[in-house]
């Protein structure tokens, strides 16, 4: 039938009501849909009347709704939402396909995420929710990818994963002033890459997963200034 089906969603909190990507299985189409916590779940916004905007990534910044879509004209860009006024277009980051805008965090009162213009592959971006987002540095150059992901604040900077094409995916970090992101520590060393991933914040430390040769999944920590180490080798075999 007709019921509630929620497919890849991103559950929300904004404005004291949940927001989420849905298709009530009628239209087949994916929108934002949002749940005030006692009347039925409904669309928000009918973002694409074409087809489906498929709404991802929900993050709140600066009191507004931001996310991921697809509009009518433009490919998969940085969409907004204030509540009550329809969803507007960001910027069409990528005039010629989709910057797919990913991995949202807020730092320093500014948006980051990942996103491709076209012509410098995926790369951090930023927004301060007044001009164009504007992309923070080409760490993969020769229009390679760096996919920044896990972007994480802590220490008030801001951490991730990225790759710049000659030591793999390492820990990365970025202060936010006009000097460009850093590699924290070659883990692996050489082009191998440590791919750290799930980066938490607990009792002062960052916390993360680190896969050396491909298979030996442990748990590392970074205090801010001593070089990363592992924390224990709970899985002696590599089994993870």
């Amino acid at each position: 039938g007709d019921s509630l089906r929620l497919l890849e969603g991103f559950l929300t909190v904004f404005k004291n009501k949940l927001y989420f990507s849905a298709t009530d299985g009628s239209s087949g189409n994916k929108e934002l849909w949002v749940f005030d916590g006692n009347t039925p779940p409904e669309i928000a916004a009918d973002i694409n009347p074409t087809g489906s905007s498929f709404p991802y990534e929900l993050i709140v910044f600066n009191d507004k709704l931001y996310f991921n879509a697809r509009g009518p004209v433009d490919d998969f860009e940085l969409w907004v939402y204030d509540g009550s006024s329809p969803p507007e277009l960001v910027a069409n980051i990528n005039l010629s396909s989709d910057s797919i805008p990913q991995n949202f965090a807020v730092f320093n009162d500014k948006l980051y995420f990942q996103a491709t213009d076209g012509i410098n592959g995926n790369e951090l971006w930023v927004y301060d929710g007044i001009f164009a987002p504007t992309g923070v540095a080409n760490i993969n150059p020769d229009d390679g990818d760096s996919n920044p992901r896990d972007l994480t604040v802590f220490n008030n900077k801001l951490y991730f994963s990225a790759d710049d094409g000659t030591s793999g995916r390492e820990l990365w970090v970025y202060d936010g002033s006009a000097s460009p992101p850093e590699m924290v520590a070659d883990i692996n060393m050489g082009s191998g890459g440590s791919f750290p991933t799930h980066l938490t914040v607990f009792d002062g430390k960052l916390y993360f997963s680190v896969f050396l040769d491909g298979s030996d999944g442990e748990l590392w920590v970074y205090d801010g200034t001593s070089p990363p180490a592992k924390v224990a080798e709970i899985s002696p075999t590599g089994l993870f």
